[in-house]
């Protein structure tokens, strides 16, 4: 279905040369079971973009809508304010943890 990654409503694969991803729900969506049809339409409604990403701590995958930004400390005060995890470093393909 989906790999870790950014994607568009239309469920094309997003990459950026710099910037931050920041997801913009506080709780994700564990995906497993629904066709990549669902996954699209209800991440969609609130912005164009939306990221997936595998835990791997636990092995679940999850998915949730998301906005790009482009300096560092806004990511990180947006993403800090909707309780994020960790925003997404285009530059150097990583994330910068928060917590």
């Amino acid at each position: 279905m989906l790999e870790d990654g950014t994607y568009d409503k239309k469920g094309n694969r997003i990459t950026r040369m710099g910037g931050y991803q920041v997801g913009i729900w506080d709780s994700p969506l564990d995906i497993e079971g629904q066709p990549l049809e669902w996954v699209i339409k209800h991440m969609t409604r609130t912005t164009e973009e939306f990221g997936a990403w595998t835990d791997h701590a636990t092995g679940k995958f999850w998915v949730e809508p998301c906005i790009w930004i482009e300096d560092l400390e806004t990511a990180k005060n947006v993403g800090r304010a909707l309780n994020q995890i960790a925003v997404w470093d285009w530059a150097n393909m990583k994330q910068i943890m928060l917590i």
